[in-house]
């Protein structure tokens, strides 16, 4: 059931969230614009599909409760790439191998998808 409700919340920021009016109005009629809908229909799944739960198990990890090496990202959403590499840098200095693999994620990712992430992470851990 978590994957049904899964699919249909990426749909709903792929088709509602993500897509411009533009992309909306000229998706049928252009060949560029339906690729590129294609595309960024496709990101939210890569990067929602996988990292959100990546993110939610390192809740889970020991002493990672209110967000670990990333607290400031996860928890307090700060999302700039200035941020994300201060966490990246902290958890190299820890040792946090999943903290670290989880920044470099993060920092692939543009801040609006960022504030995602750190927005649901916390709801569903509580």
């Amino acid at each position: 059931m978590n994957k049904i409700i899964l699919i249909i919340w990426l749909h709903f920021i792929s088709d509602f969230v993500m897509q411009t009016d533009y992309i909306a109005i000229n998706k049928s009629k252009m060949a560029n614009v339906l690729i590129g809908h294609c595309l960024m229909y496709s990101a939210p799944f890569i990067f929602f599909g996988w990292l959100l739960p990546l993110a939610n198990k390192y809740y889970s990890m020991p002493g990672n409760g209110v967000g670990g090496s990333l607290h400031i990202v996860l928890e307090e959403c700060n999302v700039k790439d200035s941020d994300v590499k201060f966490c990246l840098k902290y958890a190299k200095e820890r040792g946090d191998g999943k903290g670290v693999e989880l920044a470099e994620l993060l920092l692939k990712m543009s801040k609006t998808q960022r504030g995602k992430i750190s927005n649901l992470s916390g709801e569903e851990k509580g």
